[in-house]
């Protein structure tokens, strides 16, 4: 036989039913659209940590790839130099035929 549950019982099953939904709202209030000023200073944080990741990957992969040794003899020469003719056989033009 199944005993009758008294009001106050039902009443305090409910409210432990529904406390989580009242809760709910409460607890995300603080996850809203930031404001102006907090997404200003997130981008500038996240610029930061974005250049740190970088120069730590640029020390990085200049550590793993070392320059390779000059092997042109015009590398060591000033930016403003004129290219090294190479060695070339001289150049004979012929005209080309006419219909």
């Amino acid at each position: 036989m199944k005993r009758k549950q008294s009001h106050g019982v039902r009443r305090i099953i409910a409210a432990l039913a529904i406390a989580p939904l009242l809760a709910a709202p409460a607890a995300a209030a603080g996850k809203g659209r930031p404001t102006r000023s907090q997404a200003k200073a997130e981008r500038e944080a996240t610029r930061q940590l974005n250049l740190q990741a970088a120069n730590e990957a640029q020390q990085r992969n200049a550590a793993a790839h070392p320059a390779p040794a000059a092997s042109d003899a015009a590398a060591h020469a000033p930016d403003n130099t004129p290219p090294a003719a190479a060695p070339t056989a001289p150049v004979q033009v012929q005209p080309s035929p006419r219909p």
